[in-house]
């Protein structure tokens, strides 16, 4: 009787369980990326050039899942970062009415989403003038255009600090943004903040990080331009996708912190010849500087093409270079210039 009962309970358990799952709606999605690009590298300082294969998979192939339960949803997803599994997203999202909820990893309010570029070590202009701060664990209210989160901080170290016993977080980075779509003109304005103290010997050293941009997309016919603009500092510290060096530093001289400012841009033009073909070009660039060196900048430029051959399955042929150009000391960082193809099947 007793092994009855509890079979019995088991059955209702499972039940209940098949009941709850079936209120629920799941779907799944992949999309499965291959890179193969030739990239031919002018190291720094000069030197002969060389040019090798580089094929991977990329970051961003992925495979997830969106749920949705009345006014609960949510959503997972996992990439192959390196070649192994990481997670991308996970987050759930409650719809209260006026507005969203949103608790667990996402894509972040700064961050913009433009260009298309494929290159072999990034995508979307993520290290050259593009808006990123990527896929952060937060909390997120938002109400309409408008997204107000605290977000997880970024990179909270003594940096260099002589006698540095710790660090002091008292609050989370906080970031807000608003975006509005006319007619043919969607329009954003973003920004970031960021602070924590490094605990010296005699004194607390203060280590803030902002950011601040606005971006925007035009359609004219069968023509898209898209744009950003950004300015900060301490980048390094706030966790902006970024190459060159924009960190903050101590500076034992002056005993002080210097900081590192940033502008950065990134601007769009695509030709849309029909369903199946379509053209994009675009440049970017940042420029990084203190008080007591040098300036460090990189830019980046590129053209390709979308080739839609069947539903969910695309290539896209793409040129381009990367001019690391001089760092804070003057002295040559070499260049990339690639060429190649990114393949792609959704399912």
């Amino acid at each position: 009787m007793k092994k009855l009962f509890i079979f019995l309970v088991a059955i209702a358990l499972i039940g209940s369980y098949a009941m709850a799952a079936s209120a629920a709606e799941w779907n799944f999605y992949g999309q499965a990326r291959v890179k193969t690009f030739w990239v031919n590298t002018d190291p720094a300082g000069g030197g002969s050039d060389s040019t090798s294969l580089d094929m991977q998979l990329p970051a961003n192939a992925r495979f997830g899942a969106k749920v949705k339960s009345g006014d609960v949803a949510g959503r997972i997803e996992f990439g192959s970062k390196g070649g192994v599994a990481n997670r991308r997203l996970i987050y759930g999202t409650w719809n209260f009415g006026p507005g969203q909820l949103l608790v667990g990893q996402g894509y972040t309010p700064v961050n913009t989403f433009y260009s298309r570029m494929e290159n072999h070590d990034t995508i979307g202009m993520g290290n050259y003038g593009r808006i990123y701060n990527g896929r952060q664990p937060m909390l997120q209210l938002k109400f309409d255009g408008f997204k107000l989160a605290l977000v997880a901080p970024h990179k909270i170290t003594t940096i260099g600090v002589t006698g540095a016993t710790g660090t002091t977080l008292s609050i989370p980075k906080i970031e807000a943004s608003y975006s509005h779509s006319f007619n043919k003109f969607s329009l954003a304005l973003l920004g970031g903040y960021q602070t924590y103290e490094v605990e010296g010997p005699i004194k607390s050293y203060e280590v803030d990080s902002y950011v601040y941009g606005i971006g925007g997309k035009l359609k004219l016919g069968s023509v898209y331009i898209g744009a950003n603009l950004y300015s900060g500092q301490n980048l390094g510290q706030y966790g902006l996708t970024q190459k060159g060096n924009d960190d903050a530093f101590y500076n034992s001289t002056t005993d002080a912190i210097e900081d590192s400012s940033t502008i950065g841009f990134l601007g769009v033009v695509g030709y849309v010849v029909n369903k199946s073909l379509s053209f994009e070009t675009g440049y970017g660039q940042n420029e990084h500087s203190r008080d007591t060196t040098g300036d460090d900048e990189v830019a980046a430029y590129y053209v390709n093409a979308k080739i839609v051959m069947a539903k969910g399955v695309y290539i896209i042929p793409e040129i381009g270079k990367i001019d690391f150009k001089n760092n804070i000391n003057g002295a040559d960082e070499g260049s990339h210039t690639y060429y190649g193809v990114k393949w792609q099947i959704n399912f």
